[in-house]
């Protein structure tokens, strides 16, 4: 059959207008090409080839929008997992020390609580009142930290057995309740400020479910400064069952406690919490070392 010349025309132009549109949508980079058929074992010389079904252009995306790959890291496997909690030491069989804290939260306590969990050590933090009500974060941030303990050490860092029983009592008692109101109540034990303490002031800690925890290792790094002696003292005095004494408002302190942690570890130690270094404690009870 004959086209009329207007009809051969039409044809062309429409045969035009698909072939480049074609070669546009290949030569695009944000238009995806259908997937090539892959040629299979059937294609054999002198055989025919048995092309697989093309894959579908909306298949072509998938991988681009898996929730692996999408922004914010929505996928479950690119959450970072929570770290769990170290396990319990039994302190009867392993060779443990206590690490203890006092008179922060400063400016130095969440990083050096960082540090020492990074290690593999646990800590017992004893805050002041006033610190805590400056810097309620640090507070939490620390009990966060896996192996971290808190504990009370009054509100103002007074002398207790200097002051009158009722003032003792809102000194012991205002501190536990400021610190269970932001960690829970895992509060269980405090530390007498100067280690001033006597049996009245021990009923008190009694009466707000506290053990008092003394020391047997003074590391006195008040007053030396030094991060030199202060890891002297501690590890040469560190014996199974000790509990050092040490002041995280102090830098060459902040400086000291990761070279002591490591040192004791390389002596075969296991650092612990307080609460861990004795299993269970007693209300009122005073513990200087197990």
């Amino acid at each position: 059959m004959r086209l009329s010349h207007a009809t051969a025309l039409a044809v062309t132009l429409a045969l035009a207008v698909v072939t480049a549109t074609s070669s546009a949508a290949e030569a695009s980079p944000h238009v995806p090409a259908v997937a090539k058929a892959p040629v299979t074992a059937a294609d054999a010389p002198g055989g025919k080839a048995t092309p697989t079904k093309p894959r579908p252009v909306r298949d072509l995306w998938r991988p681009i929008a898996s929730k692996a790959t999408l922004p914010g890291g929505l996928a479950k496997a690119n959450r970072p997992q929570p770290t769990p909690p170290p396990p319990p030491t039994d302190c009867r069989k392993a060779k443990c020390v206590a690490l203890t804290f006092d008179d922060g939260p400063g400016p130095y306590s969440v990083g050096l609580a960082r540090q020492l969990h990074a290690r593999g050590a646990k800590a017992t933090f004893y805050m002041v009142g006033r610190m805590v009500s400056e810097d309620p974060r640090a507070v939490k941030a620390i009990a966060a930290i896996p192996g971290m303990e808190i504990g009370a050490h009054t509100m103002t860092h007074p002398e207790l057995t200097k002051i009158a029983p009722s003032v003792a009592e809102r000194e012991i008692g205002a501190n536990t309740r400021a610190l269970r109101a932001l960690v829970g109540p895992s509060v269980r034990t405090m530390r007498p400020p100067y280690g001033d303490r006597d049996a009245r002031t021990d009923q008190i800690a009694a009466r707000h479910g506290l053990s008092v925890i003394m020391w047997d290792v003074d590391t006195l790094d008040w007053q030396s400064r030094s991060t030199p002696i202060t890891v002297s003292r501690a590890v040469k005095g560190a014996r199974p069952g000790s509990i050092i004494l040490m002041h995280d408002i102090h830098a060459p302190t902040v400086k000291a406690a990761p070279r002591i942690a490591t040192e004791l570890q390389r002596r075969g130690y296991t650092l612990v919490t307080v609460s861990e270094l004795f299993g269970t404690t007693r209300p009122g009870r005073v513990y200087t070392n197990r």
